[in-house]
């Protein structure tokens, strides 16, 4: 691909200006090829991938591949996925497990984890357990679930709200059918031992300190890809003083990414 890319065979994403060209983004055995709509790019990246199973001796997976077209023609998304012997995708699709395109505003987006949440309780359902083992569950596993999610989106109100609700009636009902009354604010709760709570994560306030690392990623990894993609998309960081200051077309990740400052 490196050398498609020198002798112009193929061209990646420009983001214009001073941004880099995107071509290829690989993590362990995922792998994004991103280009512009050209047939041009379809014989190159055919050829490349003809080139790659001769070497090494592998098969690409067609059945897990895919072609997926932003601000692309339809036809040609078609066309693309017949000539690569791909399926055709569309946004959102997973990738890293992460849904790559999917607005994290909206409860669907949250859909999978919150129904994770709940099967897990369902396997518990024949297990007697204490309060104090219920609290251990709470924090190595209702809270360690999403934690993926939670350091990459921000999590609506209402997906703040259903979490504690979970993570509230598994406390004090346990995995029993029927109500139980909560004797103590979930505030209360969420405070340190110390402070005669249980020491259970605020899901909220674990949310935006997992968000606030990528604050500090972005103003310490000014050469990794990722952080000049956002320099040239946006301003720096630290030249925001709250929410209001962010393009209006800004994409929902950096709204709430400055939103945390």
């Amino acid at each position: 691909m490196t050398r498609a890319l020198d002798l112009n065979l193929f061209t990646g994403l420009n983001l214009g200006g001073e941004g880099p060209m995107i071509s290829l983004l690989q993590f362990l055995d995922d792998t994004l090829i991103i280009g512009e709509a050209t047939r041009k790019n379809l014989w190159c990246l055919k050829v490349i991938l003809r080139c790659f199973e001769l070497i090494s001796g592998m098969k690409i997976n067609f059945h897990k591949s895919c072609v997926v077209g932003i601000h692309s023609g339809a036809d040609f998304i078609d066309l693309a996925a017949i000539f690569l012997h791909y399926k055709v995708g569309q946004l959102p699709f997973k990738h890293l497990g992460l849904p790559l395109g999917a607005n994290p505003r909206k409860l669907s987006t949250w859909k999978p984890i919150l129904d994770g949440l709940r099967k897990r309780l369902s396997s518990w359902k024949h297990r007697h357990l204490s309060i104090g083992r219920r609290v251990t569950l709470i924090n190595s596993v209702l809270n360690v679930m999403p934690i993926h999610f939670l350091s990459f989106y921000k999590a609506p109100n209402s997906v703040i709200k259903e979490n504690v609700a979970i993570q509230r009636d598994f406390l004090w009902r346990g995995v029993k059918d029927g109500s139980k009354i909560p004797w103590v604010k979930w505030e209360m709760v969420c405070k340190s031992k110390v402070e005669g709570g249980l020491g259970i994560k605020d899901v909220r306030l674990f949310n935006w300190a997992l968000l606030g690392k990528w604050v500090w990623k972005n103003m310490l990894s000014l050469g990794m890809l990722w952080a000049k993609v956002l320099h040239s998309r946006y301003e720096r960081i630290e030249s925001f003083s709250n929410c209001s200051d962010v393009d209006r077309r800004a994409s929902w990740w950096w709204k709430d990414i400055v939103c945390v400052l």
